[in-house]
This record gives C-alpha cells, structure tokens and sequence, in this order.
C-alpha cells in the first residue's frame, strides 16, 4: 500500500468443501489428548485434521512470509490444507516443500498428506478428490466469493438499513449465487450421506453469530446473513459452533488479529468478526475439536512485518474421525515445527515434535545447522551461516516409523543493524522547522518519514507532514543514511510522533515521539477537522459514475483527487480557492478497472478520505 491515507482491507474469501466416503463409528471415538497426541479410535479409523488459511495474498506482507505460511501449517498439526489468497507459484512451493500431494489453481490451494486423485475448476474455485485408507475418498472443493460490498461494514461503518444490507448480501455482493453454484456441485455427495468439509474465508458472518443476545458486539445488528444460511440449508454442520455453541462468550472472530486497535477517520473501530469457517456433514462423522488457530500474539497493523504469523486472519482448525472400512495400524506420522522459521546468523531455533500415535524413536537431521543430527525429541539447532535450510525428522515405534522432510524450512539471513530515527529536539515551538535523521534504512527510494499526531493511525488517517528520504514528495536517489528538513514546521501545539517507514507503504521501522509548544493562553481547536466538512460520494458502490460532494465552513483552499490502492493518484478534480458551502464534482470511472479507489479531500490543514468501489 502506498497511498498515506484510510484504506479498508480487501478480503479474499475462500471456502472448501471436503467429502469423505465412509467414516467413523461415533460411540466408540474419543477426543484427541491435550498432549497433542492422537489416538486411534477403533482399529478401522483415520483421525485428520483440517486448516483453513487465508495466507494475505501468499504471505508478502510479513518478511520471510512464505517460510512462516509453511511453518505454521506445520505447527497447526494439519493433514489437509486449504489456502486463500494464494497464487500458483506459491502453492506449488508450499506443496513441495513439505512433499505434500496438491491441487493449485489461481488464488486456491488445497494441499494434502494423502494423495490427491484429481483435480477440477468450478466458477469461483477448484476441488480435487483425496484418497485415504482403503480407498476411501475425500472430496475437496474451494471457491473464491466475491470480497464486496462487505456486510460488517455496511453495518457498523456505513449505519445502512437492514434492508440495504440484506439485499446487499443476497444480491449485489454476488455470494449468494457463487456459494449456490458451489454447493450445487457437491449435492449429491452431501445427499448420499458421504462426510462433506467446507473449510474457508466465506468474507460473510454468521447467522449463528449474529443474533439478538450478540447486538452490542455488532453494532445493534441482528441479521440473518445468508450465505451461511445456504450453507445450513445444505445440510452442513458449522464445526466451531458445534463445538463452542455460545457467541457471546465465544465469539471465534477470525477477522483480524491484526486490526484490534484500528480506528477510521470517522472514529468507528474496524468491525470484528468470524468470517472464516469449517462445516461438516456425512454418515457417521464425528467431530472431535474445532478451534481458532494464530501463532502468538501478533503486532498490530502497521508493525505487522515481523510477525510470525503471517496472515490478517486467523485460521480455523477441525479434527474428525474418519471411518475406512479398513484396518488403519497406529504407526506414528512425523509431524513437527520450528520455534521460528526466520532468524538471523548466530541464532539458535528450538524445534518440537508433534507427532501423532506415540513414537518413542526420533532421528534429526538439520542442513546447515549445529548439530546437523540428533536424537533428542524436542532439539535446539544453531544456525551460523545465511541461506534456507531443510528438516528431517523419522519418528518410530514398535508397529513402524514415518518421515517428514521440509525443504528449506529455516531462513537465516545476515544480521542487519535496525533503522535508528532521530530529531533535532523534542519540544518545538509552533511553525518551527523539524529536522529528521535516519541510520540503517532499507535503502529504498521510497522510503519516508512522516509526522502524526499523537493517536493517529498511519493510513486511517493521512500523516501531517511527510517527505521521502531525498527530502522531496518526489522520489529521487536510494538513501540508507540521511536528514529530512520540514521547513515550518507544524502549525499546531500538542503531542507529534515521527516514524520511519518502508518503501511507500506503512511497515514502520522506527519511531520518535515530540510535543509541540503553545503560546499562553490560546486554544487549539483546529487538530480535528470540523464535521461540517464531511466528505460523500453517491452511488456507492458505483458502475462508471459518480457524484462526490463536500461542505466548506470557510472560504479555504481546496484540492480533490482520487487515487488507486497503491496511492497513486489518477485524477485531480479540484485544486482551487473556493467559497464557503455546499460543492459538488462528477467523477466518471470509464477508463479505469473495476476496484476500490479512494477520493481524497485537502482542505486547509486537514484532509479527509472516502473509499469509492467501482463495480461493473
């Protein structure tokens, strides 16, 4: 993201639908031990988990992200992997480096320890049959629905009316018909009684969740969303509301463990919510747990970079017992993960077994690590030398063994010094010149330092000052090691922070806070711009054209643009003084692909933001 103003996040939306072909005996199966260890629950059962991913468009958002994504489907204990967001080239590496069986296609990966038998498209996604146990077959199905107008914000950020917001749902946003034609696709499986899973990022709640016992979670909102309701209807079972059948004290919200603190230039906090889902159904399925899966307590958006978890959402997890008609031999299955798949030289990384069907044997080997061998169950290496490196662990026991190989698991990378920002002073008077000095930068052209007041979101709200690291607007030379002047300085007393931040977007590396001086006795009523201001364009969302209007309280200095998502602006519709009162401008989107834009309101000191989604 380059545009330094408010942005909503697009969501992907992915769904799986899994089919097995005969499963379990539920009187005789048992929950999985809390040690991690599974158990067999009779002699003729398969015990399998599945995740549902949405991997933020193949894991770039975070440093490192591809090794992340392939250690947390490791640490997730998963059998069968469902990914959204996830482009071919990424797929198909996650699949190799885990020597994993695997269906791709653009967007949707399904991946899988068991073999995949084939493979097919449909409107929105893809499916692909899994072979287990004696031939028994699961039946994989994902689908991409369309990301807008999303629900939550209809509600909680826009106040529509119920009705809006349903027919919205049902019709415009298109998910109804997508997931109609999706479970069209599997009906006679589900009919025939064959165990169905739909994993995925559905980018709708829940009907389930939003009910008159959870209004104030939802900004006063009960709705009946019918997507999810289709997918009753279908016969299929929501497996974490199985499991956790009350929404008030579990609410599961996947949707994001990275934006619990983001506010929009309205004040109104980014909507939580459980968008994300596994349901189940078929002839003798029993569902042993279901659960919301995130590595650690993530930093939130925008000091994401260095998370280890590599997604804005979290994932979802369910674990069943799946009948083969045939005898399934306890014989461990070698799983495990690394404490952290990202380190730097010199670094040590604590691995841990998870392996299933108590092995009482393990046998390490780590490329490029030391000791390149062990015999330990849960063993810490040492990485001293930059590259990507494999793990393989063999588990064994008296009825057999396994052996698990990741291909370039562990990323160790140089140690880098981290960028060091700095001012001049830390108390200015107003309109006194700020001078910014930075060490140890990325080295990007666009690279910038911006300035906020104290509270701000960086792209909820535009920074007040900012310049690239060549002390311009224009990017200019690659700079690592330099000084940022803003002449003037700020015009306003109270508490400022500047941050270092990478390449036109809002990773922040580095950050110092300042305050601002007031003379005696005035009163600083101008840091937030007057509501009489407001900023609206209508229709929208809009096919082609739209009309955008605003008010002025004062005779002012105006600009109006609209920019794309990577912050470049594609059209300047005023730049001009222009009188106290209401004004209106006509923006025609012809010429420009369908998409969110973003019209931008500078008036005086202060700007405004208004997301616009063109929809042909």
């Amino acid at each position: 993201m380059t545009q330094k103003g408010l942005q909503y996040r697009k969501r992907r939306i992915f769904i799986i639908l899994c089919f097995v072909a005969g499963l379990l005996v539920p009187q005789q199966a048992s929950k999985a031990s809390s040690d991690g260890i599974s158990h067999v629950h009779n002699n003729t059962t398969r015990e399998i988990k599945l995740l549902s991913f949405n991997v933020w468009v193949s894991g770039t958002n975070v440093k490192t992200g591809q090794n992340k994504v392939l250690n947390a489907i490791l640490m997730s204990g998963a059998d069968v992997v469902g990914l959204a967001e996830a482009d071919e080239a990424f797929g198909n590496t996650i699949a190799e480096k885990l020597g994993w069986f695997k269906y791709v296609t653009p967007d949707n990966v399904i991946i899988s320890r068991f073999p995949v038998h084939k493979g097919w498209n449909s409107i929105r996604g893809a499916g692909a049959e899994i072979i287990l146990d004696n031939n028994k077959t699961i039946a994989v199905k994902t689908v991409h629905l369309t990301a807008y107008p999303y629900g939550p914000y209809r509600a909680c950020l826009d106040e529509a009316d119920y009705t809006d917001i349903y027919v919205d749902e049902e019709t415009t946003s298109n998910r109804v018909p997508e997931i109609a034609e999706a479970l069209s696709t599997i009906d006679a499986y589900i009919k025939a009684g064959v165990p169905t899973f739909l994993l995925g990022d559905l980018n709708s709640p829940s009907h389930q969740d939003w009910i008159e016992e959870t209004v104030e979670s939802h900004c006063f909102y009960a709705v009946e969303w019918p997507v999810t309701v289709k997918i009753e209807q279908a016969g299929l079972i929501d497996t974490y509301r199985q499991m956790h059948p009350n929404p008030v004290t579990d609410p599961g919200n996947t949707w994001s463990p990275i934006y619990h603190n983001w506010f929009y230039g309205s004040g109104k906090p980014e909507p939580m919510d459980r968008i994300d889902f596994i349901f189940y159904s078929g002839n003798n399925v029993l569902l042993l747990d279901a659960d919301l899966f995130v590595i650690g307590t993530p930093e939130q958006y925008p000091l994401h970079l260095q998370n280890d978890w590599p997604s804005d959402h979290a994932a979802v997890t369910a674990t069943v017992a799946v009948e083969t008609g045939a005898e399934v031999r306890p014989l461990p299955i070698a799983k495990f993960y690394a404490g952290s798949a990202a380190v730097v030289e010199g670094e040590s990384v604590q691995f841990t077994d998870i392996s299933t069907n108590m092995p009482t044997q393990w046998e390490w080997k780590f490329d490029g690590g030391v000791p390149e061998t062990s015999t330990e169950q849960h063993p810490v290496v040492v990485y001293n030398r930059q590259g990507e490196y494999t793990v393989t662990l063999k588990v064994s026991n008296a009825e057999g063994g396994d052996i698990l190989q990741v291909n370039g698991l562990v990323n160790v990378q140089q140690e880098v010094s981290g960028v060091h920002l700095e001012l001049n002073k830390r108390v200015y008077a107003i309109d006194e010149t700020i001078i910014a000095t930075f060490e140890n930068g990325p080295g990007n052209a666009k690279d910038w330092v911006g300035i906020y007041k104290e509270g701000d979101t960086p792209n909820a709200v535009w920074s007040t000052l900012w310049f690239y690291v060549n002390g311009s607007q224009s990017a200019g030379e690659a700079i690592s090691d330099g000084t940022v002047t803003f002449l003037g300085g700020l015009p306003n007393a109270g508490s400022w922070w500047a941050g270092f931040f990478e390449n036109d977007g809002y990773a922040l590396l580095d950050s110092v806070r300042f305050k601002v001086g007031e003379p005696s006795g005035v009163q600083n009523d101008q840091i937030n711009a007057p509501e009489s201001w407001a900023l609206s364009n209508y229709p929208n969302p809009f096919n082609a054209e739209t009309r955008i209007t605003f008010a002025l309280p004062q005779d002012e200095n105006v600009t109006l643009q609209v920019y794309d998502v990577r912050g470049v602006c594609i059209a300047t519709l005023a730049q001009q003084r222009m009188t106290r009162g209401e004004h209106a401008f006509q923006f025609n989107g012809n010429s420009i692909p369908s998409g969110c834009y973003f019209c931008r309101l500078q008036y005086g000191d202060h700007s405004v933001m208004r997301k616009m989604l063109l929809i042909r």
